[in-house]
């Protein structure tokens, strides 16, 4: 019997409960892994809120990514086997002891890669990637402004954005702390966004002409703002929309208000600006592309082996409902520097 971390209804941390289940069956394509550790992302605390469409029913296991021990593989799967170390992207079900995943969403880690820190890396760096290069289009001399730089995809791009020659990374935060952090880390400007007016900010930074890129973790009404910091064809990438979520209860009246700028924005406004907008959806188009994965993540991998990558970690709770409330509160309270992550507890 594995022990699954279930969301047992909508609502606060608290409504995430241990339960045993039966192992499952293994299909063609898919591997069963034994889980070292899972990753925390703010997308699973818009689950447990019930805010989240792309989710199955409540009740439901939420997770999307995982790092353990391959147990058995099913048919036709060629590039893994038994006892590999891997980490892997997870349809959901990731706050589980054990799982069995789409095979092809699975990658074998370097020989001498934590297997635990693997559990971060998933998720926050295919992102980050992605927003950056696939769909921010991001090239030597432009200029990068990270909404929530110090998170999990933050600390992750600003990594990566530091490698391409001459960019000018901006990057906002909610403490003195996290600002310094971001400025030892490579950002040119760090914007404490509990003192300072970012728009203001980033028009004195860049001389009024706006940033070549934002990636936005936020959305609703702040989305506006984002494409009003854009120069002449700059480029704003939606991969989030925290905006929606902003407490530890379901308040569906945020919801509604956050979701309408997004359903009715203004593409005039983007023609006088000549300024576009991405939406990435990484659980989608992982699945939808998982040969551009297997490869990106290779090469992500075999960077952190190399030291040009490293990822940061805020915090470990524990593999267990307990762990997992703790964590949400930990994220939602935006305690985190980097990435948050469940362990399983040795037994």
């Amino acid at each position: 019997m594995a022990n699954q971390i279930m969301i047992e209804k909508a609502g606060n941390p608290e409504v995430l409960v241990d339960q045993q289940s039966a192992p499952v069956q293994m299909e063609s394509g898919m591997v069963r892994i034994d889980v070292t550790a899972a990753g925390v992302n703010f997308a699973d605390v818009v689950g447990r809120l019930g805010n989240y469409p792309d989710a199955p029913p409540i009740p439901y296991c939420p997770g999307y990514e995982v790092a353990g021990v391959v147990t058995e593989v099913g048919e036709g799967v060629t590039h893994l086997q038994v006892g590999d170390r891997v980490c892997a992207l997870t349809t959901f079900g990731g706050y589980t002891d054990e799982i069995v995943t789409r095979a092809d969403g699975a990658f074998r880690l370097p020989t001498e890669m934590d297997l635990e820190l693997s559990a971060a890396v998933p998720v926050t760096y295919l992102t980050a990637h992605t927003c950056l290069f696939d769909a921010g289009g991001l090239v030597p001399g432009k200029t990068v402004l990270l909404l929530g730089g110090a998170g999990g995809v933050g600390s992750a791009a600003i990594q990566l954005a530091r490698q391409v020659e001459n960019v000018t990374i901006l990057a906002t935060a909610g403490s003195k702390e996290k600002c310094e952090w971001m400025v030892n880390e490579g950002v040119h400007h760090a914007i404490n966004y509990t003192n300072e007016d970012i728009a203001e900010r980033v028009k004195e930074i860049t001389n009024g002409r706006g940033v070549d890129l934002v990636l936005d973790p936020i959305g609703g009404r702040n989305l506006k703002q984002s494409v009003e910091m854009c120069g002449q064809l700059g480029r704003v990438v939606l991969f989030g929309t925290s905006s929606m979520s902003p407490s530890k209860d379901r308040k569906l009246g945020t919801v509604i208000r956050e979701a309408l700028p997004l359903r009715f924005f203004n593409l005039i406004d983007l023609f006088s600006r000549n300024v576009g907008i991405h939406t990435i959806n990484m659980l989608v188009l992982s699945q939808s592309e998982p040969e551009r994965t297997q490869i990106v993540m290779k090469q992500i991998l075999a960077q952190i082996e190399a030291g040009k990558l490293n990822p940061v970690i805020a915090e470990r709770f524990t593999l267990d409902a307990k762990g997992a409330r703790e964590a949400h509160h930990y994220l939602q309270d935006r305690k985190n520097i980097g990435k948050v992550l469940l362990i399983k507890k040795h037994k």
